[in-house]
């Protein structure tokens, strides 16, 4: 069957498309999870391929608005491995999202689909990227916390929305400030140096798989197993899309980290930013920053001492509210007594805000 991938980076090409024969074409032969297109090159961002079966959704609340299309391949990634689904069209339908059951990639979307037909997948270019740079950064981070402190990645967590920072939860009770700036440091020289990032697969029972680090396979995983490597620093076995190098991650910034309590244990939660998503946290902080200097008219470096004393001045305000409030309502028992010796029936209520 013909099929045409265009490549969303593809400079060697003006009209972005990898042909039949060439050594870019990748044949699609109703592909598994594990070795899908996108799976084989992250930055495909479009794809033309069949429509290989469209069933309404199994889930109740969904029958008549969402339906299950498999296409023979696909450059939309199926959530797996702490990462988030791909998102996108096909044809004129559009990709709600894209799960991996049984080993296929379903993708549920808006509207039917005809079996056997061709269409046009595309990919939202801008989720993709985004959060390949989060993953990739996060096995950097992971591979460097190890190589250089010994803590090992207990488990991550990457959301979706792109102003927030991704987490990494590692083995250990504590990390200093001079650690997480020395794992800065290294992240970023690697990231300046470029190296290869890239995918494999090894059979399941090979002596390789057996000694590469993991933290557990999927259960139903009977394929060969793919193996991402950063050349150099890290081979670890990983279903994600990755940047194809390091240099492409632009730069990590490690923000601060909490402690966590998990299981009767203590670890440390370190938060994270890569690629655009730096950028967003500066922009962000910039301009929060010229809205402060703006309310308290200072400069930025004087921002905390100013807050502190008006957090204090309130704190004293409330206390001599308090005192105030307590002799009044001192003087309001007084005249209630007074009255109510008087002959007078008396009733006063009294509420703190």
């Amino acid at each position: 069957m013909a099929s045409d991938a265009r490549r969303a980076d593809a400079p060697f090409d003006p009209q972005n498309r990898i042909v039949p024969g060439s050594d870019n074409f990748i044949p699609l032969d109703s592909a598994k999870c594990g070795s899908l297109l996108c799976q084989k090159d992250s930055y495909l961002g479009k794809l033309q391929t069949r429509v290989r079966s469209c069933t309404p959704s199994r889930e109740k609340k969904e029958k008549g608005k969402v339906w299950e299309v498999c296409l023979l391949d696909t450059v939309l990634f199926p959530e797996g491995g702490g990462q988030p689904c791909d998102l996108g069209t096909i044809g004129t339908s559009r990709v709600l999202r894209v799960a991996n059951i049984d080993g296929d990639a379903v993708h549920f979307v808006d509207a039917p689909l005809d079996v056997g037909c061709e269409v046009d997948v595309s990919v939202d270019w801008e989720r993709r990227t985004d959060l390949m740079h989060q993953h990739s950064a996060q096995h950097l981070i992971t591979a460097l916390a190890i190589e250089m402190f010994g803590y090992e990645t207990l488990s991550w967590d990457l959301k979706t929305d792109s102003t927030v920072s991704t987490t990494l939860d590692l083995g250990t009770e504590e990390l200093k400030l001079d650690e997480i700036d020395l794992l800065e440091q290294r992240v970023n020289e690697a990231i300046r140096v470029g190296h290869a990032v890239s995918p494999r697969w090894i059979a399941k029972d090979s002596e390789e798989a057996e000694k590469i680090r993991c933290r557990g396979l999927p259960e139903g995983v009977v394929g060969p197993l793919r193996v991402l490597e950063i050349e150099g620093i890290d081979t670890n076995l990983c279903c994600g899309t990755h940047v194809k190098s390091t240099a492409h991650l632009s730069q990590v910034k490690l923000l601060h980290t909490e402690r966590v309590r998990d299981r009767g244990k203590t670890h440390v939660r370190l938060h994270f930013v890569a690629g655009s998503r730096v950028l967003k946290l500066m922009d962000a902080a910039w301009k929060r920053q010229l809205q402060m200097s703006s309310l308290l008219t200072m400069a930025p470096e004087n921002h905390a001492a100013s807050v502190e004393a008006l957090l204090a001045s309130k704190k004293d305000q409330a206390k001599d509210i308090k005192a105030l409030t307590g002799e009044i309502a001192d003087f309001l028992v007084e005249d209630m007594k007074r009255r109510a010796s008087d002959g007078e029936k008396v009733l006063d209520m009294h509420r703190e805000k």
